[in-house]
């Protein structure tokens, strides 16, 4: 079904992902997280600051310009922050305070305030602005155009398109954008949340994922391939503490800290060694423990017990960061090509240990246990954050602040 052969990116991979490889020498930023969205990426720093890089037309690197940048700009929010999230045309981030404040593009309602259009035209928010609601939230996840988060008590909201009934709530229309949070419906618990935007999932206190939404690859885990308006239980008897979802497949972490994975496999991206979708949860491959995990446009990261970092799915623009591993070939969604791939876990080049990865769209950062920031993939815009424009399928690291409002000649 699939062939084996080096995972050297052809010429013509290169050419799209604007590739070679680059790295940076300087002293960097100290992060405690790292987001990857879909062409750009946030971070935070043990300062509090936080910092975005990459593509930023529609304001989401939240600098008070629409300006691209190739190295970390600092987020315009005199906050201190805990955690960022990143998402293709928005980001949000959660204050020490357990305040959420969200920027970048907010017509379909996803930073969570009504952003007057006589002011701001097409509802572009840039510096941040806060949540409407008053809640205090201990984290957020933002996905396609849809942000959730989980408040102080553990309770579920979401905000922004509603259209896949991502929302989880079945009294709110969805036709309309949701410019304010709206509590998921049922009185669940959550420990964990996350949303692409399609549909979103949410791991409760008592380890059951519940998710809502798109169900059209089985996404949602409940055995069928129907819509949910409302959290529905995932059909598995495992006990979870954490879920992170993409568009058409989603993965679950137990207690054990084994991965789980169910949904679409066009790339391998379920990582059980087929490229079978599946309705209901699956093991990925082998015997190792993980301690989190993250679900991007095709492709999944995750730490192992040890700190290393493991990646499968789609390696088209180098985004599993596995260097020469021998990979197979895939059909890439949607299209008539192939491209490389892994249907089991293979592990990040370059023996880094990590602290957290993050997933995005055609890249993956992390944040090693020393607290540098490394990404591999694409690097359109500069979302791999070195100051060049040059994919890598290796880790390179994240270099230093860019005074901000610079621009750096990126279009």
């Amino acid at each position: 079904m699939f062939a084996r052969k080096r995972a050297a990116l052809s010429p013509l991979i290169l050419l799209f992902c604007s590739s070679s490889c680059g790295d940076s020498r300087d002293a960097g930023i100290r992060f405690t997280s790292i987001a990857a969205g879909y062409e750009h990426t946030c971070g935070t720093a043990e300062t509090g600051a936080a910092y975005c890089w990459g593509f930023g037309f529609f304001g989401q690197l939240g600098t008070g310009t629409g300006q691209s940048s190739g190295r970390p700009i600092t987020v315009s929010a005199d906050l201190p922050f805990v955690s960022v999230t990143a998402a293709e045309r928005h980001s949000c981030g959660l204050t020490e305070n357990h305040v959420a404040v969200c920027w970048g593009y907010g017509m379909h309602g996803q930073l969570g305030v009504d952003v007057d259009p006589g002011i701001r035209p097409h509802r572009f928010a840039n510096p941040p602005v806060e949540v409407s609601g008053n809640l205090e939230f201990v984290a957020l996840d933002a996905g396609r155009e849809t942000t959730c988060g989980i408040t102080r008590i553990g309770s579920g909201y979401c905000w922004g398109d509603n259209s896949s009934r991502a929302i989880g709530n079945d009294s709110v229309p969805g036709f309309f954008p949701v410019f304010e949070p709206v509590r998921i419906t049922g009185d669940l618990e959550f420990v964990s949340l996350s949303t692409s935007g399609r549909h979103t999932c949410g791991t409760t206190r008592n380890g059951i994922i519940y998710c809502w939404g798109a169900n059209d690859r089985g996404q949602l885990g409940d055995g069928s391939t129907e819509d949910r308006v409302e959290p529905v239980a995932v059909a598995s008897a495992l006990k979870f503490n954490m879920v992170s979802t993409a568009e058409h497949f989603t993965c679950g972490l137990t207690d054990a800290g084994r991965v789980y994975c169910w949904g679409a496999n066009w790339v391998g991206e379920l990582g059980n060694g087929s490229l079978d979708e599946s309705l209901v949860p699956v093991p990925v491959l082998g015997d190792i423990i993980f301690t989190s995990v993250s679900s991007g446009y095709w492709h999944v990261c995750a730490v192992s017990a040890d700190g290393r970092g493991y990646c499968w799915g789609s390696h088209r623009c180098g985004q599993l960061g596995v260097g020469n591993a021998e990979l197979e070939t895939c059909g890439e969604p949607g299209t008539f090509t192939e491209s490389l791939c892994a249907t089991s876990p293979v592990p990040v080049a370059g023996n880094l240990r990590f602290g957290s990865i993050s997933a995005g769209g055609l890249h993956t950062c992390g944040v090693t246990t020393g607290g540098l920031g490394y990404c591999w993939g694409s690097n359109d815009q500069g979302r791999l954050g070195n100051g060049t424009t040059s994919a890598s399928d290796v880790p390179v690291r994240v270099s230093g602040a860019e005074h901000q409002g610079i621009s750096l000649g990126i279009s």
